[in-house]
């Protein structure tokens, strides 16, 4: 009987242990047009190819803000707005997709409802799952949607991801046939050449400071700028060489 009291005390105090262990926050859903603006002028500059899906609040032993962007990647941000990281920042490995092309974003899971133009992984043509399991061995398609293109149209983009690495952006065209990869790029490692050209045609347009690296099928890189003026927005694909493709 002794034993028994004995390892019921042993048993209390390791689950006391562990309990005090693990992170205990609360998560309420808020309205995106709630955020703070610092945290939509960050989404905004750092992550021009994205839009924002969702938001919560999240309280843990401070209040903090966690996003989730149609891409799929979630982003955390202190109770003023300043960007902290990707959800573990504020809640370990409980949440998070990682950042989309070399915003070094990554986390466990959390589960978003669907958006507008969102589609079911589960749907993709059998076309696309075997070029991913073709050329990304391991990656597993995390989430879909429908969108257009100023040079190919209707298109289909996949965020496929690994553990250990960033997601990867991929687009099929409406046949299902790969067209490019996306990957999100400083402008100030874009050719200055590409700079120059955008800044001479478009001459009352600010330039965001991140853009897409475009990697066609035929190896060949494009670059999509996002640049605005007051409440116009424009996104410009222009090839290496400087020569633009076009504008959406």
């Amino acid at each position: 009987m002794k034993k028994i009291i004995f390892a019921v005390l042993i048993c209390t105090v390791i689950l006391s242990s562990c309990s005090k262990d693990e992170t205990s926050y609360n998560e309420q859903s808020i309205d995106v047009n709630s955020l703070p603006a610092a945290i939509t002028q960050y989404v905004d500059n750092y992550y021009p190819d994205a839009s924002i899906a969702e938001a919560s609040v999240i309280t843990t032993d401070e209040t903090s803000y966690l996003i989730c962007l149609n891409t799929n990647e979630e982003l955390a941000f202190n109770k003023s707005g300043s960007y902290l990281g990707n959800s573990s920042a504020i809640l370990g490995g409980h949440h998070g997709h990682g950042g989309h092309h070399g915003n070094g974003h990554g986390g466990g899971h959390h589960g978003h409802g669907n958006h507008a133009n969102d589609i079911s992984v589960d749907s993709l043509s059998s076309d696309i799952l075997n070029y991913i399991s073709a050329n990304y061995s391991g990656y597993s398609a995390m989430h879909a949607e429908i969108d257009t293109m100023c040079q190919f149209g209707n298109v289909t983009e996949v965020m496929i991801g690994i553990s250990g690495s960033s997601p990867v952006k991929l687009v099929f065209d409406t046949a299902n046939v790969f067209v490019l990869k996306a990957e999100r790029i400083a402008v100030s490692s874009i050719p200055q050449a590409v700079i120059d050209v955008i800044t001479n045609t478009y001459t009352a347009f600010t330039m965001k400071p991140m853009a897409e690296k475009f990697t066609l099928a035929d190896s060949s890189v494009e670059y999509n700028l996002f640049i605005r003026q007051s409440f116009v927005r424009k996104q410009i694909t222009i090839k290496s060489d400087a020569t633009i493709v076009c504008e959406k």
